[in-house]
């Protein structure tokens, strides 16, 4: 049921048929003739402008922010909505199951031509197919009717902006805005709790005393150390970081700047979550400024908490 409501969300809903190119279509034409997407601008009519706006300005609404098209400098990289179209990202869903690799192109292709942008590097229909996910990971038999879907919309277009992510696995993500963590999480029942014990950077400089902060280097350095072991030790079980759903982030002040780095460890920590490091899956997070450690050389130490879902 929350995947329908999910997808239900936007305006309108292109639905892939079972021997047809992909439609869409709006409430007030049900009983009518399904209109096919075959350009980009028709692709953003029926599926993009009821959050994003015809004019491309995004809009903000019941909590949560779809952002703007125009002049949105993230559009640079044709990769970036290409990469959000096929697989979601915070309250926008997926439709790698919806539209194929030429729609997708289209429309990319469109936004980033239109609404004040000017990117003439054009997305091809295989450049698409190259960042696709697997078959199993967006199953277009997940897909639901097409009345179903459309009566949904009908009652709840104006309540887009509210919808979390859902993702395969049952875990529900509520983010709102840009920045990259999560406000809440739900998480099904049948899943397991994998709990980590908190985690610092390893020596990066072995020459140096291993209890001082020259071993370590600085927060940014220490938290992307810290990070990457984290990693590795939820590879061991069989799970990454998008199976993480909570974290405690504990600080120490950088003596050579004389207070907690809270930027260091940010741009450590978007190299694992977010855009930029292409994992939609965001934690619910909290940083702590703490006097010490337990290592005097250490400026941050991760405590996390990862699900592992039913089956999984």
């Amino acid at each position: 049921m929350r995947k329908i409501l999910l997808l239900s969300a936007l305006a309108a809903l292109p639905l892939l048929a079972p021997a047809g190119p992909a439609r869409a279509d709006s409430a007030a034409a049900v009983v009518g003739s399904v209109q096919p997407l075959n350009t980009g601008e028709d692709v953003y009519r029926h599926v993009c402008q009821g959050c994003h706006m015809p004019d491309g300005k995004g809009a903000m609404g019941a909590g949560a922010q779809f952002p703007a098209f125009a002049g949105n400098t993230k559009l640079q990289s044709s990769a970036y909505p290409v990469y959000v179209i096929l697989n979601g990202y915070g309250g926008m869903p997926w439709f790698s199951g919806t539209l194929k690799d030429d729609q997708i192109a289209n429309v990319v292709n469109y936004i980033r031509t239109h609404f004040g942008n000017h990117y003439t590097d054009a997305v091809s229909a295989s450049d698409v197919a190259a960042q696709r996910p697997p078959q199993h990971h967006r199953s277009s038999k997940r897909m639901f009717n097409l009345r179903k879907t459309v009566a949904a919309m009908a009652v709840l277009g104006g309540m887009a902006a509210a919808m979390p992510a859902c993702a395969d696995d049952g875990i529900v993500r509520h983010v709102e805005g840009k920045f990259p963590i999560s406000t809440a999480i739900e998480v099904p029942a049948g899943a397991s709790t994998v709990y980590l014990s908190g985690m610092g950077a390893p020596v990066q400089d072995k020459k140096a005393d291993p209890r001082s902060l020259a071993a370590y280097g600085d927060t940014q350095t220490q938290t992307y150390a810290a990070l990457q072991r984290i990693q590795d030790e939820l590879k061991k079980l069989g799970l990454g970081m998008g199976d993480v759903v909570q974290m405690h982030v504990y600080m120490v002040e950088d003596p050579k700047l004389g207070k907690l780095d809270f930027d260091g460890m940010m741009k450590a920590y978007t190299q694992f979550y977010g855009p930029a490091a292409k994992q939609p899956n965001l934690p619910v997070r909290s940083a702590f400024g703490v006097a010490h450690l337990a290592n005097p050389g250490w400026l941050i130490e991760i405590e996390t908490t990862a699900v592992r879902a039913p089956g999984k």
